[in-house]
């Protein structure tokens, strides 16, 4: 291999690599965050006290105090970002809602699943992520994505896995997806399915490059029924099940009350379930978290610390 890749990526013909494997780039030492800035954070900076507890969103978008305009801005762009994705009718209804119950709304919508909002609740992940497809074609291998970093163009793109002349490339101008996830500071793991062949990959390609082109977009207007915009896990998925490859459970936000009813979590008997049931069925979410941990998915390859030791990937 002409390109020497960091230890910290998996190097065809060095390690365990197939077509159709899934890569997962993330810094190792970084858990996955929320797309939206921490609102619990700045709720808390802001004070937290009972008056707060019962301040409803429509009146703290009206406030006039010097100390609420940090939160403010952070409740109105979640609120834009709900309304963009869901409609005008949830907006009102989140109108109503004590800040609180915004904040636990941010948590399950956005943000890293809560323990103390679905203690029981095992088999979904809402964490954000990336995921990218390897393949190989005309012997060389390429990272098919929908990706949202500036070598992408924040469109589904394929680029080439690595490239010889990387080597003399400054860090910004390199071609290959390994080397600009790795000036990144990242670290790759990868997945496989189960049932994934030879066979398969022409179905899945041929899915996959329909997209090429379409600009990224989560929390857009119908989700991944939108055939405007597409998103990493969709794009994944979307070809997977064109080879009738099963990735995980779709989630969507109707089902996941139903999960959190029988959970016996508080959210699901809150003011929250009113805006939960202006939440179609036909917006499914799949997030990369959920697509590593499928049940039909194995981990190949796992980067490694300075003492050789796998590491986890981190939620």
């Amino acid at each position: 291999m002409s390109v020497n890749l960091p230890d910290q990526f998996p190097v065809p013909g060095r390690d365990d690599l197939r077509s159709g494997d899934l890569l997962f780039p993330k810094q190792p030492e970084k858990s996955i965050v929320a797309a939206l800035p921490d609102l619990v954070m700045n709720f808390e900076k802001g004070g937290g006290d009972e008056g707060r507890n019962t301040l409803r969103l429509d009146q703290l978008l009206a406030s006039q105090a010097p100390q609420d305009r940090a939160l403010q801005t952070y409740m109105a762009l979640l609120q834009g970002r709900m309304v963009r994705a869901f409609g005008a009718e949830l907006g009102a209804a989140m109108q109503a809602l004590t800040l609180p119950w915004v904040l636990d709304l941010y948590r399950v919508l956005l943000g890293e699943v809560m323990d103390q909002a679905m203690p029981d609740v095992k088999d979904f992940n809402f964490s954000f992520g990336h995921v990218a497809m390897l393949f190989e074609e005309t012997g060389e291998w390429f990272v098919m994505e929908a990706g949202c970093t500036d070598y992408s163009h924040y469109r589904v793109s394929i680029a080439p896995y690595w490239d010889a002349e990387d080597a003399i490339r400054p860090k910004g101008q390199k071609r290959s997806w390994a080397l600009r996830r790795a000036d990144l500071g990242q670290s790759v793991w990868t997945a496989r399915h189960q049932e994934f062949t030879p066979e398969k990959l022409p179905l899945v390609l041929a899915e996959c490059k329909n997209w090429l082109g379409v600009p990224y977009g989560i929390l857009e207007p119908g989700m991944m029924t939108n055939p405007d915009r597409i998103y990493c896990s969709e794009l994944i998925q979307r070809g997977f099940d064109q080879a009738q490859l099963a990735i995980n459970q779709n989630q969507n936000w109707t089902w996941l009350l139903a999960r959190l009813a029988s959970s016996g979590a508080t959210v699901a008997t809150s003011p929250l379930k009113d805006v939960w049931g202006l939440l179609a069925l036909r917006f499914p979410l799949l997030s990369p978290a959920m697509v590593y941990d499928g049940p039909l998915m194995t981990q190949p390859f796992k980067p490694r610390d300075a003492d050789g030791a796998e590491l986890e990937y981190m939620r």
